[in-house]
């Protein structure tokens, strides 16, 4: 074998080396992007259910309230606490988890979530 074949296949080695490297940052690369999505999930989880706690918290202690003014001033506080979590699920997109968006759909939810904030439908306001 002359110095010919020996640099052809030095430098086919070489590419080959090359290509695996980086077939090997790729890998790493979509594993890091996977645990950071499901590290995303999680703390989006983690965040929707503190929302429901509170909301929890407050109905409790609604409920344990003697005093009729007090327990009429957790409800708007509930409200707000229930439509802070359903305006978080909009922004993040939580439950479209899609490229596309149904525009119409989503308007239409994020104007029932307004209305239940805003207590309309007790306020007989439509």
């Amino acid at each position: 074998m002359g110095p010919v074949e020996i640099s052809f296949l030095a430098a086919v080695a070489s590419v080959a080396a090359e290509g695996i490297e980086l077939m090997s940052q790729r890998e790493a690369l979509t594993i890091q992007r996977d645990l950071k999505e499901v590290l995303l999930r999680e703390q989006q989880h983690r965040i929707r259910n503190n929302f429901q706690s509170i909301a929890n918290l407050l109905s409790i202690n609604a409920v344990k309230t003697k005093d009729d003014a007090a327990r009429r001033g957790f409800q708007p506080v509930e409200r707000r606490v229930f439509a802070l979590a359903s305006m978080y699920d909009h922004l993040l997109g939580l439950h479209e988890q899609r490229d596309d968006v149904d525009l119409s759909r989503y308007l239409g939810s994020l104007c029932d979530d307004l209305q239940q904030f805003y207590a309309l439908k007790e306020r007989r306001i439509s």
